[in-house]
């Protein structure tokens, strides 16, 4: 998401986007895979899953709604 943001603003490297940085993290890749399986084991009810859907899509309009500001948009 750092690097998307950093390019559609036109932004320097940690510049506006450190939230996004995760040092201890060292393959950002292979960490969201193995989240991604691991979220996918789990036994969740058909709620449960319209829930996590609702919450990442909540997620992704607040980052939408951040980076209009900062554009002045």
């Amino acid at each position: 998401m750092g690097g998307m943001a950093r390019t559609s603003l036109k932004l320097q490297p940690g510049f506006g986007t450190r939230f996004y940085e995760f040092d201890d993290i060292k393959n950002t890749k292979a960490f969201i895979e193995g989240w991604y399986t691991k979220l996918n084991q789990l036994e969740l009810t058909e709620a449960q899953e319209q829930a996590i859907v609702d919450e990442g899509n909540l997620v992704f309009t607040y980052n939408i709604d951040l980076f209009n500001e900062l554009e002045g948009g």
